[in-house]
């Protein structure tokens, strides 16, 4: 037997090639306060393909119905509108903006940029701490949106935010469904949009006191095409709201409690909102 060695002595073992990068400059991306513009192009874009897809929908629901879609006072009636398409599509059509509002920004970040998600604050430092932090900002906001509230409703000013839900008296189904929706879905998706990636791109490119009064104002901008009355009753909460997110976010880095308080104050009011849908003769209910 021959060693192998021996069969080959002056050959040295082959290794696999790599090639020398140390000269190749790292790829350089536009700043996040840049591409942010870009896909909000991107969601509104891919929402309103959405929205006509529904709107073709309720058209041809529309066309086989003989319900009036008028109240007296000739003004579209909303609640019709929201029976003609059903519970389970409304709630369909909820979900994919939801999912449009998150999937983008996560996108952009880890398959156009190669970026880790703790870029919009995706960490996993002490989550017990931050739900709690969570709970108590959310309690904060849901006091702070209390008294504002009872401000404008005092002025004869009030939203009807939670009237364009498909909410009805004893479709428990559909009311899990939606409230799964507002509680769990929307905050996850509105906390990755405007806080983990709105708040944070314009924190790094632009400052705090930019970072702050944008994302709350594009927050506040969003949640007003979910009204039809009113509308400043909505904006101003709502830009509160984001103000407080937008710090709790600066504050940790992190943006669990974001989801957890904006979950804690929607799980508030679309319990309230059902309550009074399924006992309206209920003391709470009269005001």
């Amino acid at each position: 037997m021959h060693n192998i060695d021996e069969l080959h002595p002056h050959e040295e073992p082959t290794l696999p090639y790599t090639p020398d990068t140390s000269d190749v400059p790292e790829r350089q991306y536009w700043p996040l306060a840049a591409t942010f513009w870009i896909d909000v192009l991107v969601i509104g874009a891919l929402v309103v393909v959405v929205n006509i897809i529904a709107g073709i929908f309720l058209a041809a629901r529309i066309m086989q119905s003989e319900v009036p879609l008028f109240d007296s006072m000739g003004n579209v009636d909303m609640r019709q509108l929201i029976e003609l398409m059903g519970t389970g599509v409304f709630s369909l059509l909820l979900l994919a903006q939801f999912l449009i509002f998150a999937l983008v920004p996560i996108a952009r970040i880890t398959l156009l940029r190669r970026q880790s998600l703790a870029v919009i604050g995706f960490t996993a430092s002490r989550p017990l701490w931050l739900i709690v932090q969570g709970v108590g900002i959310g309690v904060l906001m849901l006091l702070i949106n209390a008294l504002v509230s009872y401000f404008f409703v005092a002025q004869g000013i009030s939203q009807n935010q939670l009237d364009q839900l498909p909410l009805f008296q004893g479709d428990y189904i559909g009311q899990l469904l939606v409230g799964l929706l507002v509680v769990v879905v929307a905050p996850i998706s509105e906390e990755i949009l405007f806080r983990g990636y709105a708040f944070n791109a314009f924190l790094n490119q632009w400052g705090a006191p930019a970072a702050y009064v944008i994302s709350s104002l594009l927050f506040s901008i969003a949640h007003s095409l979910s009204v039809t009355q009113g509308l400043l009753a909505l904006l101003i909460p709502t830009f509160i709201m984001g103000l407080i997110l937008a710090f709790i976010m600066h504050r940790t880095g992190n943006i669990l409690p974001c989801i957890i308080a904006h979950a804690f104050n929607n799980g508030v009011a679309i319990s309230l909102a059902i309550t009074c849908i399924n006992n309206p003769n209920a003391p709470l209910c009269q005001s």
